[in-house]
């Protein structure tokens, strides 16, 4: 969708045709067969992973992004885009579902790197463990200045809780309490504790114009699932006692495209085109009202998803996560003397 004054009085359709929509920001992508532990902000975690061999698995996080908007908009507001969208189609059952198999699917790859790999009875005996805030599930949320709006589940029978080194989550940037609750976990275990956190988006919001000297502005929504970046990856943690350790995420650095899982559909649309384009004429006749009108032009769209490819694509994006996770695992195992 994009809009221009001139623009209006030809359609919007055409707009959207001619407004050169870009990218909001230059995005890097990584193919989905080739996505390896080099993906990943390996520094964070380089000093944890080689502190104890076996590794804990307290759950596994699977988020989806369900709402995202973006707005371009010139200087003094003389043209408006916006673009609007939400996911459609996806219930809590069908959620948990995919998050067991991805949990799954990551235990089983752990365990083929020859780490020894506790479950979640063991880590749920730990006195610490009941000192977690628990969210509830789903837990909805938010990144400051990011419109997008998360959603996020854990496996069957496994609970679902954030520290505060998560992005985003119900802590805050200094709370403590779940973050040394944790750490009274891990060093009970005397473990690495592995979360996966694998977030799908279903669209990728662009817009154009909206600068100082642009006299249009455009938005645009392309469907399919991503893994977006930096909110996608692991958090590990090690402690060696109840009172020194810690942890931190290692965010994937690059967007990977998952494919088509359902259909974007256009549910509402907003323009002022006929006003405009009554303007235009009357000017091109010299006869043109008091003012000429800022345009504006508005859309809603939902991904509805079709439910089995919408399982099979999340969950190929979870092996891949998985397989790049374990690969981390592998090559930085305590040495032995």
């Amino acid at each position: 969708m994009g809009v221009t004054r001139r623009d209006l009085a030809i359609g919007a359709a055409a707009a959207a045709a001619t407004a050169g929509v870009s990218p909001v920001q230059a995005q890097s992508y990584v193919d989905l067969t080739a996505l390896s532990w080099a993906d990943f902000d390996r520094r964070a975690v380089s000093g944890i992973l080689n502190q104890a061999d076996p590794v804990a698995l307290p759950g596994y996080r699977l988020g989806f992004v369900v709402r995202n908007g973006i707005k371009s908009i010139t200087t003094r507001g003389r043209a408006m885009s916006q673009t609007y969208d939400e996911l459609a189609g996806l219930d809590l059952a069908s959620a948990r579902a995919i998050a067991d198999a991805a949990l799954a699917d990551f235990t089983e790859q752990v365990r083929a790197t020859g780490r020894p790999v506790i479950g979640l009875d063991e880590i749920r005996a730990q006195p610490g463990y009941k000192e977690l805030k628990l969210a509830p599930i789903p837990w909805t949320g938010r990144i400051p200045a990011d419109a997008r709006t998360f959603a996020y589940v854990a496996p069957s029978n496994h609970d679902l809780f954030f520290i505060n080194l998560d992005v985003p989550n119900d802590q805050g940037a200094f709370g403590l309490t779940n973050g040394r609750a944790f750490n009274k976990v891990c060093a009970g275990l005397g473990a690495i504790c592995a979360t996966p956190t694998l977030v799908i988006d279903f669209a990728e919001l662009t817009r154009s114009g909206g600068g100082a000297w642009s006299g249009d502005a455009g938005t645009a929504a392309r469907p399919g699932l991503f893994m977006p970046e930096l909110v996608t990856g692991g958090l590990f943690h090690f402690a060696r006692n109840a009172m020194a350790g810690g942890g931190n995420r290692s965010g994937l650095q690059k967007r990977v495209r998952l494919g088509q899982a359902g259909e974007m559909v256009q549910t509402s649309s907003r323009n002022n085109q006929a006003e405009v384009a009554w303007w235009n004429s009357s000017a091109a006749m010299g006869t043109q009202g008091p003012g000429s009108p800022n345009s504006y032009a508005m859309a809603a769209y939902r991904y509805q998803i079709d439910p089995a490819r919408f399982r099979d694509t999340v969950l190929t994006g979870a092996r891949a996560l998985n397989r790049a996770l374990a690969q981390a695992l592998a090559e930085n195992r305590p040495r032995t003397r």
